[in-house]
């Protein structure tokens, strides 16, 4: 695989998130992030996914590209 396209990381990627290729410690945390956002009984804003909103613009088929 490639380098972990999270910001400031210069890790080997062993996984993806939204096609964008993430090492297994960012991958964690935005899979966390994603349970308490899409799971939490009470709606959570788009703007506390900070993990998730700094790859982002790498996903096709997200708000912030």
């Amino acid at each position: 695989m490639h380098k972990c396209e999270y910001p400031g990381c210069s890790m080997k990627s062993t996984k993806t998130w939204g096609f964008v290729p993430l090492c297994a410690s960012h991958h964690q945390d935005i899979w966390k992030e994603s349970l308490n956002y899409y799971g939490s009984p009470k709606k959570q804003r788009y703007e506390t996914r900070l993990h998730y909103l700094k790859i982002a613009p790498k996903i096709p088929w997200s708000r912030e590209n």
